[in-house]
């Protein structure tokens, strides 16, 4: 039976992110994009981050990921990331 989450992004979830990223370059990302897909990963970290970002994990192997930036300033909402393997 198959088992769909869908949660929060954490630390403990970079490298999956990272990887499910890589199956999309040529066709959707550069080469150039994992670098800064990275640094993006690290800025979440940050306090300053108004970004909410999430996972989908099928049988626990991360399988898509994406979110959502709200900017209180602009009021403008931008999707980030979004992806599937």
């Amino acid at each position: 039976m198959q088992s769909l989450e869908i949660k929060p992004y954490g630390l403990c979830d970079r490298e999956g992110c990272i990887n499910a990223f890589k199956t999309n370059v040529q066709k959707y990302f550069t080469l150039d994009e994992i670098k800064q897909f990275e640094e993006w990963l690290d800025y979440l970290r940050s306090a300053s981050s108004d970004d909410h970002y999430y996972l989908v994990k099928d049988n626990g192997l991360i399988i898509g990921c994406g979110g959502f930036s709200y900017r209180k300033q602009t009021k403008e909402t931008t999707m980030t990331w979004g992806l599937i393997i």
